[in-house]
């Protein structure tokens, strides 16, 4: 098949661009894959056709320019496409809808959760919901999103197919000295938690706390981290997906603080990586880990961990919940939707 992906992706780093590159991976030998993206780094990649859209960094600006410089691209393109998949639903899938005058190519997008939590607080969820409704089909990385989207009104077929993990590229993660090491990994926003992170520092001087990521509260972060003289808490700032797996990996636990997720891929790298995880009773990342892993008091929970019975069980349970999620599974899942929209 001719697939083609609207999408961020590398050297952009995020969860999405992540997903999606390990998709045109495992898909590129097979089919071939055309991929229209943000940026213009002149992209080369075996298997793979790039077709890049620059763009202003101003918020507003971005999307809008992205949505226009897609749509020019797929108005080339789409005839010759079996299949377009955009990520996310906004603005990637608006692309994808809009380009539809131009083309017959069925259209499917992929709901991660910012779209359909964050953005659609900020526009009209009429706007959303006509986006979703000029798809052929809408993926949706957990059944808590899946909810969320007929909630504000979207009525095309959903698939809920998660989010996947390359098992095998978890084998080859190298270890770091870390030990009592916390880690945090993620954006550094009020919804990530990364002040309950410091709260629980402040109660357990005796682990390093590390965060990995960057956002709008860093300096703020920062200034807490100073002022309190927290000398066991350490801002690493955002790190190459690598690094970032192997602090996962070599840490004594990651808590996951967030009080909204689309999904939650850091817990499911954590529990690929039989590394123990926090979290708190969220949708979408309360269907991924086991029970033990879903706490309210993330100090007596880390205090709890010391004892080997707890962690080995919690561990145990999580590595073996992880292999559900392999990204062959998702991909499987994704090649069969992508047949039958064709053959529609």
């Amino acid at each position: 098949m001719n697939i083609c992906y609207v999408s961020p992706y590398p050297p952009q780093r995020g969860g999405i661009e992540a997903q999606v590159e390990s998709l045109v991976s495992a898909l590129k030998d097979e089919h071939e894959i055309h991929v229209v993206t943000y940026g213009d780094r002149g992209r080369e990649e075996d298997g793979v056709e790039f077709y890049e859209v620059d763009v202003n960094d101003t918020f507003l600006l971005r999307g809008a320019e992205f949505t226009w410089g897609a749509v020019k691209h797929l108005k080339e393109i789409g005839s010759d496409m079996d299949i377009i998949h955009a990520h996310p639903l906004h603005p990637s899938g608006t692309a994808a809808v809009l380009s539809r005058k131009f083309h017959d190519t069925p259209v499917l997008a992929t709901a991660h959760g910012s779209d359909l939590m964050r953005f659609s607080r900020k526009f009209p969820t009429t706007f959303f919901s006509s986006v979703g409704n000029g798809l052929d089909g809408l993926v949706c990385v957990s059944s808590f999103l899946e909810d969320r989207a007929r909630e504000i009104g979207i009525e095309s077929e959903i698939h809920v197919v998660p989010n996947g993990v390359v098992l095998e590229e978890m084998k080859k993660v190298e270890e770091i000295d870390a030990d009592e090491t916390v880690l945090f990994v993620g954006s550094l926003e009020e919804h990530k938690g990364p002040w309950e992170v410091l709260d629980v520092a402040s109660e357990l001087p005796e682990y390093d706390f590390k965060l990995v990521g960057d956002g709008s509260l860093k300096e703020r972060l920062g200034e807490r981290i100073v002022d309190e003289d927290m000398e066991n808490v350490e801002l690493l700032g955002e790190l190459p997906r690598d690094e970032a797996l192997s602090w996962i990996k070599s840490s004594d636990c990651v808590l996951m603080p967030s009080e909204r997720e689309g999904f939650g891929m850091v817990a499911l790298e954590a529990m690929a990586l039989n590394t123990p995880v926090l979290v708190h009773d969220v949708p979408a990342v309360n269907e991924i880990v086991c029970e033990e892993s879903v706490q309210d008091d993330f100090v007596e929970a880390l205090r709890r961990l010391e004892d080997d019975g707890f962690r080995e069980n919690m561990v145990e349970k999580n590595q073996e919940r992880s292999k559900k999620y392999g990204m062959d599974r998702k991909v499987k899942k994704l090649e069969e939707l992508y047949g039958d929209l064709k053959r529609a």
